[in-house]
């Protein structure tokens, strides 16, 4: 009896070890490339960061965020011209938000992308949208680059005008891959370097 015990605590306690080393090997499987480093984030699935198309209207916005019913905005929606048109939303219990919210929140024709929030090293809040930007190599031809993308199901921006052989790219709604992701998979090609979109502008301090 004693032996038997002993096996099932011990079972239980390598269970746990195995859970606690899974939890904190997926934690740091969540990371971006800048250049040939990996950067690692601390993603949190409290807040969700919602991006909207520009003829969304504030009625629609209003309509839509209300639907979700276990969210509530942190701050008033913006609708200001290009780029900052989005939401915060967090969770009203403080619990983390489902996947599957997020997932129904892209279903929308009114919202472009819906992603985790993240704590950047300087405790703000900050988030990734649908870009990435990419710098392609000297050996790698324009070519490449939307062969890679047409495979992905990605849009290609025109080259910038200021920094040669740069492009932004846009990930597609129907991508099981959301930007972070898209770039990290352009950038492990080595074809070009690849960063998520926002890092190219400025890490967007949403609160």
């Amino acid at each position: 009896m004693k032996k038997t015990f002993f096996i099932i605590i011990s079972g239980a306690v390598f269970s746990l070890l195995l859970l606690s080393a899974l939890n904190t090997q997926q934690k740091e499987e969540i990371f971006y490339y800048y250049f040939d480093e990996k950067i690692f984030i601390d993603q949190r699935t409290d807040r969700i960061f919602v991006k909207f198309a520009p003829d969304a209207t504030r009625e629609q916005l209003s309509a839509l965020i209300g639907k979700a019913v276990s969210l509530q905005p942190t701050s008033e929606i913006s609708l200001d011209d290009g780029y900052r048109r989005f939401a915060v939303l967090e969770a009203k219990d403080g619990r983390s938000i489902p996947a599957a919210i997020l997932a129904d929140f892209m279903t929308q024709p009114e919202v472009v992308s819906a992603t985790y929030m993240f704590l950047s090293d300087h405790g703000k809040f900050q988030a990734f949208t649908d870009e990435f930007v990419v710098y392609l190599k000297p050996t790698t031809s324009y070519a490449q680059l939307l062969e890679l993308a047409e495979k992905h199901h990605c849009a290609v921006s025109e080259e910038d005008m200021m920094q040669k052989n740069e492009f932004l790219m846009y990930v597609s709604k129907t991508s099981q891959l959301d930007a972070r992701q898209m770039a990290n998979l352009f950038h492990e090609t080595g074809l070009l370097v690849s960063v998520p979109g926002t890092l190219r502008f400025q890490l967007m301090q949403a609160v």
